[in-house]
């Protein structure tokens, strides 16, 4: 059961990544301006579905089964700088004429924008 001192960290984090700027949103306006408001309306509810799962996880205490297992966090860790190597490998491949091209955008669906949301939580240190 969450106490007050878990609910009001659980509150604060639910707000500031609510109403912060970040990537998510910015996906969501681009894909708004390129493919309409109703073809955006799986991604954004996908948003919201990602954020759902994150505010779930840390309302049942994932971060203390994580800070319990130390080995647990060092593998997250080494997880996370794997992807983001990836990601960079990937960024490097791409040319800006054809990544700045809406012809050849692609609609970015429901499960992609949870996965997104999941995977790109912010920081809170």
């Amino acid at each position: 059961m969450t106490d007050s001192h878990t609910l009001l960290p659980l509150m604060v984090f639910a707000a500031a990544t609510t109403i912060t700027p970040g990537p998510t949103k910015i996906m969501a306006t681009y894909s708004g301006m390129n493919f309409g408001f109703r073809r955006t309306l799986p991604f954004v509810a996908g948003m919201a579905a990602g954020f759902f799962g994150l505010v779930f996880l840390c309302a049942v205490g994932v971060g203390s089964v994580v800070a319990a297992y130390p080995w647990l966090r060092t593998g997250l860790q080494w997880f996370g700088a794997a992807y983001l190597v990836y990601l960079a490998i990937k960024i490097l491949g791409i040319s800006v004429a054809s990544a700045s091209t809406p012809a050849n955008a692609r609609q970015i669906g429901f499960w992609e924008s949870v996965v997104f949301q999941v995977s790109n939580p912010p920081l809170s240190r």
